[in-house]
């Protein structure tokens, strides 16, 4: 650098002259670039105006796209919980409208009742029980159909009738024993009548219990059911002298100060017989017979305000998304003024950089050309100085130059040596490296195997006491059957001594038969002389009833004959026969009756039943018309039906669909963990005959086909939609065979814990090899063959292991 520098200073001295000329020409150039760069200067200051205002207005548009982000949000979260609200009345009103068809059902078919009542019931319907002047019976049907009840009262009243409810209420004696009578004829059981005409009952009063004791006492339960007044007397027969209370204290203070002389039922179904009898317990709510009306009732209520619930959800979605459009309008409208502010915003601060770099252009020739006149003049200055100077310190610098390369020669040498000894260690730290990482490799080896060998241990721990409790069962069983052994054993020796003592009997009555079997014989030949007389007499008989036989056929042919040729009883025609026909008579007899047969003949072809027959063909003639009317009538009330029918079936499918869709994409996202699935006819318009088509997305998929998912995704989404249909329509007891064996392991566990959820209401029985699966169950089953042909099924209750072994294996 001291070498470079007394060059420079050679060379400015040299230049000084140069300089001098430069610098006339720099000033001129200074005066120029000011004068611009005063122009840019208030270029720029408008352009920074324009770009605070941009600015300013950005701001705002931010803060306003902020609060439309903000609404939207709240929009989506208001639109999503409407919509989960909507699908769950939804649910609701489908699972209530099934509730109510199966009620419906049941009460149609009128299921829980007797097979005679159902039967006497149907064929009143179709009008096959008649009087005896061929009228039809009148008959009303169950007592459970002709009257209501509160709901509140449901239970006690249900057991207060107890099986009088399904007795059949008719109109009188008559229709009672009609109804008795075809029962009797088609063999169809027994059943109870209550006939209007007789029945009339009486009815306690509220004052016959004891003012003291009527705390708990609600009514007479007579009072509690409403019916037509028709009915009245039969209600009061059967429920008039019953009496109810709030519970089982209040009805035994009521029933000990009426001496029990009377039955009182509490409001849950418990019992105080006349006597002072008691009968009592849990009642199941399900498939009673007086609540189903009351249940139809109160579930259409339910479905009335669940469906305006569902109204009200429709319509805040329908609200919802409209605000939620508006929105979006008005963010897509602040977004195109926000670019148009960004372009013009870009392009103030284009123009903004391009005046501020030629305005930084400007002031860098400027600056230099201020510094080089400057340093022209400090040059000229220093020039003459400076030679002087150098030129004494010239030897100093050239002497520290040389002791500096000596140094620097030193150095490079030492710069060698600690390379050679890095490259050393290096070498040496990548085999230790290596070395390590070998003895990982074998640390994890080592701890893998000690893990396996562990859970090896723990199996056979588990085996082993896994036999050691089928060993003590097995000599219980050992046990127990010794026992039963020394009872037979016991028993045997009983069975001998009996045996013995009919076989002495035996003896004795072999002796007895012999004697019984000597007159036995006597009996038979006395009897077979009889039975030769007998054959003798029947011989006798039978030849003479043959002849009277003949006899009586031959009258009967002539008395037919007279008939049929003239219309003639015997009794007539003896009547008028002028004189007997004898022998002598008889040739001109028959030539009279030769002449009158050729008179009647000559009278021609004449029917005498044609009016009888008109009335017949006539009569048969109404009675096809009538058939052809009726059919015609049919036809177009089957036509009729079956439209309604399509029309049923349509929208209950619809329903059904969308129920099973909803549930559908429950299902799958619970299942996976995420995505979506939905299913949807592929001709809505045809609603019959549309198919159906299954669109599904795994997460972090998207799936065009489900040929595209693998084999177990595949019965996943399968196993999804089952359990949806399962939720829509649930089943008391379902049969999977190997339904999961396409799953992974992981995908296994969650089927079994799924399945889980469901075993509450619906019984599974699943054939299986997996293991997640055999897990989860409650009771296994499995078959085993110890010996060829012969198979053996084992049953383990997991349920009776965990009260053993005192663990919860669930």
């Amino acid at each position: 650098e001291q070498t470079e520098a007394v060059v420079a200073a050679s060379v400015a001295a040299a230049k000084g002259e140069a300089d001098l000329k430069k610098s006339e020409e720099l000033k001129k150039n200074i005066e120029k670039y000011t004068a611009d760069i005063a122009l840019f200067d208030k270029r720029i200051g408008s352009a920074e105006e324009k770009i605070s205002g941009y600015q300013k207005r950005e701001t705002s548009l931010k803060k306003d796209l902020d609060m439309i982000a903000a609404e939207k949000k709240e929009l989506e979260s208001s639109l999503k919980t409407l919509t989960e609200q909507k699908n769950n009345y939804f649910l609701d009103i489908s699972q209530r409208k099934h509730k109510i068809q199966n009620l419906v059902r049941m009460e149609e078919f009128l299921e829980g009742y007797a097979g005679a009542v159902r039967f006497i019931v149907n064929e009143h319907k179709n009008g096959k029980i008649l009087l005896a002047d061929g009228t039809l019976a009148k008959i009303y049907g169950p007592v459970s159909r002709l009257i209501s009840v509160p709901d509140r009262y449901s239970a006690a009243l249900e057991i207060a009738f107890g099986q009088s409810l399904q007795n059949i209420v008719v109109e009188d004696e008559d229709s009672a024993k009609a109804a008795i009578s075809y029962l009797k004829k088609k063999n169809a059981g027994r059943a109870t009548f209550y006939p209007v005409s007789t029945m009339h009952g009486t009815e306690l009063s509220e004052k016959d219990v004891p003012s003291a004791q009527r705390d708990g006492f609600v009514a007479v339960a007579s009072a509690l059911v409403e019916c037509d007044e028709k009915y009245r007397g039969i209600v009061k027969s059967l429920l008039g002298r019953i009496l109810i209370a709030t519970d089982i204290d209040s009805a035994n203070r009521i029933a000990r100060s009426l001496n029990f002389r009377y039955r009182i039922v509490t409001l849950d179904g418990q019992v105080i017989n006349a006597g002072g009898s008691f009968t009592g317990g849990s009642l199941s709510s399900d498939g009673r017979i007086l609540s189903r009306r009351v249940q139809i009732e109160k579930l259409g209520e339910e479905i009335k305000l669940l469906e305006k619930s569902l109204a009200s959800a429709e319509q805040g979605i329908k609200d919802t998304n409209t605000a939620l459009g508006e929105a979006k309008k008005k963010e897509n409208m602040i977004l195109s003024s926000s670019v148009g502010l960004k372009t013009l915003y870009d392009a103030e601060k284009t123009q903004l950089t391009v005046l501020l770099s030629n305005r930084s252009a400007q002031q860098e020739m400027l600056d230099g050309f201020c510094a080089e006149e400057a340093n022209i003049t400090q040059n000229l200055r220093l020039a003459k100085e400076q030679a002087e100077a150098l030129e004494s310190r010239k030897a100093d610098y050239l002497e520290k130059i040389r002791n500096a390369e000596k140094k620097n020669a030193v150095l490079f040498e030492r710069k060698a040596s600690l390379s050679e000894d890095l490259r050393k260690a290096q070498t040496a730290q990548t085999a230790v490296t290596l070395e390590k990482a070998k003895a990982d490799a074998n640390a994890d080896m080592f701890s893998q195997m000690a893990e396996n060998a562990g859970r090896h241990t723990q199996e056979i721990k588990r085996t082993l006491e896994e036999l050691r409790l089928t060993v003590q069962e097995a000599n219980e069983k050992i046990r127990l059957a010794g026992e039963e052994i020394a009872r037979e054993k016991q028993q045997i020796s009983v069975y001998q001594t009996e045996l013995a003592s009919a076989e002495q009997r035996k003896t004795e009555n072999a002796e007895q038969s012999l004697m019984i079997e000597k007159k036995l014989t006597d009996f038979r030949f006395k009897a077979k002389n009889i039975s030769d007389k007998r054959d003798l007499l029947y011989r006798t008989y039978t030849k003479i009833e043959a002849e009277y036989q003949s006899v009586r056929d031959r009258r009967d042919k002539l008395i037919a004959f007279l008939w049929d040729e003239y219309e003639l009883t015997y009794t007539e025609a003896v009547k008028r026969a002028v004189s007997k026909v004898t022998a002598e008579t008889r040739t001109e007899a028959v030539a009279a009756q030769t002449r009158y047969k050729n008179q009647i003949r000559a009278l021609g072809s004449v029917n005498v039943n044609a009016i009888e027959e008109y009335k017949e063909v006539k009569k048969q003639f109404d009675e096809l018309t009538a058939q052809i009317d009726d059919l015609k009538k049919s036809k177009e009330s089957l036509l009729s039906i079956i439209t309604d029918l399509e029309l049923t079936m349509q929208r209950d499918f619809l329903n059904t669909m969308e129920a099973i869709n909803i549930n559908f994409g429950r299902v799958f996202t619970e299942l996976f963990g995420g995505g979506r699935a939905e299913v949807k006819l592929a001709d809505p318009n045809n609603v019959l005959e549309s198919g159906i088509e299954i669109n599904v997305a795994p997460p972090g998929k998207v799936i065009k086909n489900m040929s595209l998912l693998s084999g177990g995704e595949q019965a996943f989404v399968a196993i999804a939609l089952y359990f949806a249909i399962l939720n829509v329509n649930p089943s008391p007891f379902c049969i999977l065979d190997e339904i999961e064996a396409a799953l992974d392991e992981v995908n296994v566990d969650k089927f079994a814990e799924y399945v889980k959820k469901y075993s509450d209401k619906t019984q599974f029985v699943i054939i299986t090899h997996r293991r997640g699966t055999m897990e989860a169950a409650e009771r296994l089953y499995g078959v085993t063959m110890h010996e060829k042909g012969i198979s053996d099924v084992i049953s383990i209750d997991v349920s009776e292991i965990e009260k053993k072994i005192g663990l919860d294996v669930h």
